[in-house]
This record gives C-alpha cells, structure tokens and sequence, in this order.
C-alpha cells in the first residue's frame, strides 16, 4: 500500500500519523489537505489500546498538521458516539449526511446512481464535524 501510494501525484497533500507504544504502531490517522482544508480521515486505535488517550492525541494532533501545512480549516465525519469526543477538541456539527448501502450486486436493468429499490434504508446520521476553534500547541507531537 505504502508504495502504491508513493507513486501518487498527490502524495504531499496526504499526511500519516501513528501513535507509538513500546515501539509498536497502537493508532493511526490520515490527514489530506486541500484546498485549505485538511480531512481527517480513519482514526483508529487498536482495541487494546483504547480510553487510554490515543485517539484523543491524534485528534488533536490532526489539525495542527493541517494547520502546519497552510490549512485554514479542518472537517471529519463522526458518528452520533463520536461526535461529544471531537467536540472536545472544537469540532461542530457543520452538515448532516445519510449513509446508504446499495445491494451487492444490482439488479439487471437498474441505473445507477440513484437509489435502489433493494437498497438497505439509510443510516442513522451521520455529521460533518467543521474545525471551529485555534488549535493550541500542546505536548502531542505529530511529523509532517
């Protein structure tokens, strides 16, 4: 992947940050920056490692990076748990989306894109959460 992903034009714009313990990766995010505004992208943290303030460091790390790189704003998409999490960190709900999933394998003769018959019903909400706040230099440290 690592070197798919090198061979890209775009490759600056797209900034990977890990979380280290004991020499081992326990998370990660990917911050992609355009158009000055930097998307934050799957915050994960190993299930081991979780409510120990990994996720926390690398939300707050995010838009630094961006801002770093010139951004003057930064979103992500949060789920109705996520959302009081990022909310700490001065995200705000900006738009709400649904979330469709589309059979499969679609019927013969339907168009896509559009919505199928035989989809599944949208998701609960899901929101764009907007950056709203100065980012506070502080003790988490990201590369970039």
């Amino acid at each position: 992947m690592v070197r798919i992903e090198s061979r890209r034009t775009d490759n600056a714009e797209i900034v990977r940050l890990a979380a280290v313990r004991d020499c081992r990766v326990v998370g990660t995010t990917v911050v992609i920056t355009a158009h000055s505004v930097a998307g934050i992208f799957l915050v994960h943290v190993a299930e081991e490692h979780r409510r120990r303030g990994v996720g926390s460091a690398l939300t707050a790390a995010a838009p630094r990076v961006g801002r770093r790189r010139g951004m003057r704003s930064a979103v992500l998409v949060a789920g109705p748990a996520g959302e009081p999490l990022y909310g700490r960190f001065g995200f705000a709900a900006a738009y709400t989306c649904r979330h469709f999933d589309l059979p499969a394998q679609p019927r013969a003769g339907a168009r896509l894109p559009g919505p199928h018959a035989d989809a599944a019903p949208p998701r609960a909400g899901r929101r764009l959460l907007r950056w709203s706040r100065g980012v506070r230099d502080g003790s988490v440290s990201a590369a970039g």
